[in-house]
Parts: structure tokens; sequence; C-alpha cells
């Protein structure tokens, strides 16, 4: 493997261009999920790639206390969810920039492997940690499930 310019050619901007095309970040809607925003759409701009932001809502899991959805409360949920990623597309993105964003459905871990994969991403960004906090692992709770490749915008936990 060569350095990074024998892998890159440089456009006639001066942008390098490499082989990641698209760029996934996602958020939770937590604070430290918003620091990762700048940060991946920094990220894509260098790269010349297109960005994503995908939030996904996940329903209370089994063993949780709460164990059914209220409808109503779940809409709120979806509708929140979509006014962030709406905000946070009209925040940052830029004609030259335009910034997409989706909002899925499901267990966290599996709607992120299944849309990276789907959609052809090359580079997914999480952050450490979000709403659910810090695991076990340091990490998010988004990175138990195996086969995907992501870079993590980190924080210290406060002791």
């Amino acid at each position: 493997m060569g350095s990074r310019s024998e892998r890159s050619e440089s456009h006639a901007d001066g942008q390098a261009s490499s082989d990641v095309h698209h760029v996934c970040v996602c958020v939770d809607g937590s604070p430290v999920s918003g620091w990762v925003v700048p940060h991946g759409l920094a990220m894509a701009s260098a790269l010349g790639a297109s960005p994503t932001v995908l939030h996904v809502l996940e329903p209370p899991r089994r063993n949780s206390a709460q164990t059914s959805t209220n409808p109503l409360e779940w809409e709120m949920r979806r509708s929140n969810a979509r006014r962030h990623l709406d905000g946070i597309s009209e925040e940052h993105g830029t004609p030259e920039l335009p910034v997409e964003t989706e909002l899925l459905e499901g267990r966290v871990d599996e709607q992120i492997c299944a849309w990276v994969t789907g959609h052809h991403v090359d580079l997914t960004i999480l952050c450490s940690h979000g709403v659910s906090g810090w695991t076990e692992q340091g990490l998010a709770s988004a990175t138990s499930y195996g086969g995907c490749t992501a870079s993590f915008i980190g924080s210290t936990p406060q002791l």
C-alpha cells in the first residue's frame, strides 16, 4: 500500500480524489452525536465524497422496562428525528456539498450495517457513544454488530 499521494490524484480545484465516494455519518440526536456531524461532513468534503446523515430509531428492547411502544410517542419520536435531520441538512448543506438524510427504524446495529452495505458506503462515521451511553467496550452500542467498518469520533467519559 503506497502513501496517500501515490493512491490519490488531484482535481483541477486542488481537492484530492480518493476511493471514498460515499460517507455515512450516524447520529441519534444526542449532544455527542451532534459533534460528529461537522467532522464527518468535513471529511466527506475533503475526500470529494457524497455525505448522508443517518438516524435510526430503535424500538424498546424486550429486556427493557417498557416492552411496547405507544404509537403517539413513536410518531413524536419519528417527527423529532426527521426535524433534527432536516435541520442538519439545512445548516450544513451547500450547493457544492448537499447533505442527504435518511431516517430508519429498527435495531440500530443491524439497520446501519444493512443501509451502508446496500448503499455502497465507503466510510461510516459514528460517535463514541450516544443516547444509550458508554458500553463496556467504550464504544457506541451500534458497534456490536459485526461486518461493518466504521470510523469513530470519540470523547472521554466524565468520571
